[in-house]
């Protein structure tokens, strides 16, 4: 699924178009050339529990490679770029890479959250006053560089539909 995000114009990627649509087609696919062999959706499931970010995780990466492999038939399709069908497929396949990239940050988001709970914690169990202080001071900086509340909303480019 990585390699038909990274490059959905490639042929090979074509396959696996079809499985990607929902979770449960996903389970369904098999590639013997790979070793993926079908399954339940819940055996899918439970075996992404050793990958990094679990299902979620999965589940992202088949939303971005479904996005990249339609924005790619859609760029495609091209010749009559002024028709209104095409103009359509091609916002849809936006607002999908949207979600997608979203859904990223989101987890990266709460990586982040758990990463300084993290820190937070073995600064505290260390009972080095120094270090608990330290320790604050870094993550207020990191929360206040990575504050979206300090970006005008004029800066984030947001289109109102309801006008």
């Amino acid at each position: 699924m990585e390699a038909a995000y990274a490059q959905p114009s490639a042929e090979q990627h074509q396959g696996i178009h079809s499985y990607l649509h929902s979770q449960a087609t996903l389970a369904k696919y098999s590639d013997q050339l790979n070793g993926i062999s079908a399954c339940s959706l819940n055996t899918l499931k439970k075996s992404c529990s050793v990958i990094p970010g679990g299902f979620n995780a999965l589940d992202m990466a088949r939303r971005r490679a479904l996005a990249a492999l339609e924005n790619n038939a859609g760029a495609a399709q091209q010749d009559d770029s002024g028709s209104k069908r095409i103009l359509q497929l091609r916002v849809k396949s936006l607002k999908d890479q949207l979600q997608a990239s979203t859904e990223d940050l989101l987890l990266v988001h709460r990586l982040l959250e758990r990463a300084l709970r993290h820190g937070r914690q073995y600064a505290t169990d260390s009972r080095d006053a120094s270090l608990i202080e330290r320790c604050a001071q870094d993550q207020k900086e990191i929360r206040d560089m990575l504050s979206l509340r300090q970006i005008l909303p004029s800066h984030l480019h947001v289109v109102d539909e309801s006008k």
